[in-house]
């Protein structure tokens, strides 16, 4: 067993000197990752992976699929946001150029929200639960903010992005009245 896991979106981090040492070994990022404390620990045909508490084999069932939408809808919302960006410097002439972006950044903006409350939910519900049922084995969880902070900006910069182009629409519809 490592020191500690660092675990991102994609893949995760085993640090057998601490945490942030040389000695770190992280799994091959993809699109399908959770974490599986039961195969990353290597504890396949123990007598603990078999009788893993009611509590962490719900939420950890719970993350693996949540894990797979969440990875899709970030994936989709970036899409989207590069996609919308690009149409956006075309739009800038037309009115009706600029609704296609603004259909865009909104659809964007709820699969961040979407994505980001899931997240926020999600890893919230598994720290606690490793905290509540494997403390007793020395098991430490902690949230790292700083994906947090970097999901819930996406969101709010979506959602900045979408009201502006929904004022530009107004402002371009409403002000070449005569």
């Amino acid at each position: 067993l490592a020191d500690s896991y660092t675990v991102a979106l994609w893949s995760y981090c085993a640090d057998k000197n601490g945490i942030s040492s040389s000695n770190t070994s992280c799994s091959t990022p993809t699109r399908d990752f959770w974490f599986d404390p039961v195969q990353a620990w290597h504890l396949k045909n123990t007598v603990f992976a078999d009788g893993l508490p009611k509590a962490l084999d719900d939420v950890l069932k719970t993350y693996h699929s949540v894990s797979r939408v969440m990875v899709r809808l970030y994936l989709i919302a970036i899409s989207i946001t590069a996609a919308s960006t690009i149409l956006g410097f075309c739009a800038v002439f037309s009115l009706v150029g600029s609704i296609l972006p603004l259909i865009m950044t909104s659809i964007s903006t709820v699969g961040l929200l979407t994505a980001s409350i899931m997240a926020t939910v999600v890893y919230s519900s598994v720290v606690g639960t490793f905290d509540t049922v494997l403390r007793s084995y020395g098991v430490d969880a902690t949230l790292g903010l700083n994906m947090f902070a970097l999901t819930w900006s996406a969101f709010l910069s979506a959602k900045i992005s979408s009201f502006l182009w929904f004022f530009r629409g107004l402002c371009c519809c409403c002000g070449k009245r005569k």
